[in-house]
């Protein structure tokens, strides 16, 4: 018990840490060990140690952006050479399973049916198995739902539902959850299938609107590659906040394009790891392995949550490929308009920013996963072989667990009972340091720097103001003056970061408007309003120089909120964000007498063409 709360709250018992240190160096004794015979003097040791870790965060933020900078021109690249395998018809030629789990927790009837509007338009829609996974406490979801299975009945090979119970202890109600009884069901539906292996579980969000480049693409990496691979592959696609960028105040929408920056940082050619941003693809059988989602209040990050448990499930060895095929997301909006709701929609980002950094815990997860991880791989290397010479032969894969590995060894036995089969059958995989301390770094960037960059340049400036220049120890003018210019680097940096997302916006954009005039949903989206033609409305890149007040408004105050309260609690309320409602034009009675849509097949492997009634 103690363990979990002193691992949970490392990012605030650094932040204290942090507090103490600044007092020690710039209250107590500010100007360093002055000498008797002047004014001349030097920096006192905790001078030092604060000076030491000012010059590593500033140098961690300046290598982030400049990786930010790297990655967003190298996915708008690789974007714009993958979206030339639209219409070659080898692909279809046969495609795994994908089964797709759309959270559906208080979401619109609207937005969802947009959303599946969508995924019938894709060729691969007859390998669809969708999965609405709700919530049972939510107020007339069973007509919901099978309102919503009934307008698209016979499009995808199956489409269902599952309620999640509010009643279940120790389960806090939110994605995770949601998923994690979801995936229960496609365990069920697939336990007799004898192609499990070819089972891609698909999760993204109620407003998300995948392209069907992205399953296309996912088919391919997935048969491409050796059986072994498939096993330990997470597939993650970038984000574009490209809907409703236009309708929003201007400091969420320059948040969210840093938002999805950081996601993009990830999948540039240099990141050791890939984490994914609230839509990523993984194969079923790794889900089994570690046995779904978790349910726990410390789950709230599930993106995050899910890629940790996987990865040390497989020893650091989860491999991560990119799907260059953006998902489309829809920025917090409020609904109204003039001041309220400019006002509402700059708190609805603030709650969903809590909600995002609350996922700090996930560096006690880590921690603890660490510790864990560790621990078996020691008894596994002190167990004694005691197996002949064809069995030690056989060597255990990279990415092999302890369960993985009684498995295999109770299958290699036969008939023997797998307890009685010594564990050194195979040999014990190797951690993967250098992926766990990569990890490390982006959970350090995520978690602790938002909260005491910020927190150290205010402190910083104040002391510059309060203190006369020639009192201050010369080599702390020296590091306070290399992190002034460190800061104006990282801010040019971001500035060309947003230039290239303008870039990187706009092509995604046109990518998804010619996929929606294929399928005849075009006239449809631009009812909805549902494409933002420029990440910068109005001044164009004078808009993206205020990204500071966004940064502040929800990246440091949000995430010192979260970080405080985890010494008190790890529960938090999951409330869902505010979006912006699919205004269709057909009155909701007409959703009784049948569907918003009418489809007309296309041929065995989807090809639906939609029109509106």
């Amino acid at each position: 018990m103690w363990s979990r709360y002193m691992t949970r709250t490392v990012p605030a018992q650094s932040l204290g840490a942090i507090a103490v240190l600044i007092t020690l160096s710039f209250a107590v004794a500010p100007y360093g060990n002055t000498r008797q015979s002047g004014i001349d003097s030097d920096m006192t040791p905790w001078q030092w140690i604060l000076a030491a870790y000012m010059v590593l965060l500033h140098i961690i933020s300046v290598l982030f952006t400049a990786r930010a900078f790297q990655a967003i021109g190298y996915v708008h690249r690789k974007i714009c050479e993958t979206s030339t395998h639209y219409g070659n018809p080898d692909k279809f030629a046969r495609s795994p399973e994908f089964a797709i789990i759309i959270p559906a927790y208080k979401e619109e009837p609207e937005t969802l049916h947009l959303t599946l509007a969508i995924l019938a338009s894709h060729e691969l829609a007859s390998y669809y198995h969708v999965y609405l996974a709700m919530e049972e406490r939510e107020v007339g979801v069973h007509t919901k739902a099978m309102d919503l299975i009934a307008s698209f009945k016979g499009v995808f090979r199956n489409m269902s539902f599952t309620l999640h119970p509010g009643d279940l202890p120790n389960e806090a109600p939110g994605k995770s959850s949601n998923e994690a009884w979801a995936a229960k069901k496609i365990s069920e539906d697939f336990s007799m299938s004898s192609n499990k292996e070819n089972v891609v579980v698909v999760t993204m969000d109620a407003d998300t609107h995948l392209p069907s480049l992205y399953f296309t693409e996912i088919a391919r990496l997935h048969l491409d590659a050796t059986s072994d691979e498939r096993a330990r592959t997470i597939y993650i696609p970038p984000l574009v906040f490209d809907r409703n960028l236009h309708h929003v105040p201007l400091p969420v929408r320059t948040t969210d394009m840093m938002w999805a920056g950081a996601g993009i940082s990830n999948l540039g050619p240099s990141s050791t790891v890939s984490i994914p941003t609230s839509v990523y693809s993984l194969p079923l059988g790794l889900v089994q392995q570690v046995s779904g989602w978790d349910v726990d209040t410390g789950a709230i990050g599930e993106d995050l949550h899910m890629y940790l448990k996987c990865f040390f499930a497989l020893s650091g060895e989860l491999r991560a490929k990119v799907v260059f095929a953006a998902a489309s997301q829809c920025n917090v909006a409020s609904g109204n308009a003039g001041i309220r709701g400019y006002v509402e929609g700059l708190w609805a980002r603030y709650r969903q920013a809590v909600r995002h950094t609350w996922g700090s815990l996930d560096t006690g997860y880590a921690l603890r996963q660490t510790i864990d991880l560790a621990s078996r791989h020691r008894i596994l290397r002190r167990q004694t072989c005691s197996c002949n010479e064809k069995n030690s032969s056989k060597a255990c894969p990279a990415y092999a667990t302890p369960e993985l590995t009684q498995t295999r060894l109770a299958s290699a036995g036969g008939a023997r009972n797998s307890s009685s089969v010594d564990c050194c059958d195979y040999s014990a995989p190797k951690i993967s340091y250098t992926r766990v301390l990569a990890v490390f770094r982006r959970l350090f960037e995520a978690h602790f720097i938002p909260a005491q960059l910020p927190f150290l340049i205010t402190a910083s400036s104040i002391y510059e103001v309060a203190c006369p220049r020639f009192l201050v120890p010369s080599n702390l003018q020296l590091v306070l003056d290399f992190c002034g210019y460190c800061r104006f680097t990282s801010y040019l940096m971001m500035l060309a970061y947003l230039y290239r997302y303008e870039k990187y916006h706009q092509t995604c954009v046109g990518l998804r408007k010619e996929e929606m005039r294929r399928a005849g949903l075009l006239a449809l989206m631009d009812e909805t309003d549902s494409f933002s033609p420029n990440a910068f409305c109005t001044f164009g890149l004078i808009e993206a120089a205020l990204f500071p007040i966004g940064g502040v408004l929800f990246g440091t105050i949000p995430a010192i909120h979260s970080t405080l309260f985890h010494l008190f609690t790890e529960k938090l309320t999951y409330q869902v964000s505010l979006k912006p409602r699919a205004m269709l034009t057909r009155r909701d009675t007409e959703k009784a007498n049948g569907s918003l849509f009418t489809h007309e097949a296309g041929g065995v492997s989807g090809g639906h063409n939609w029109t509106k009634l």
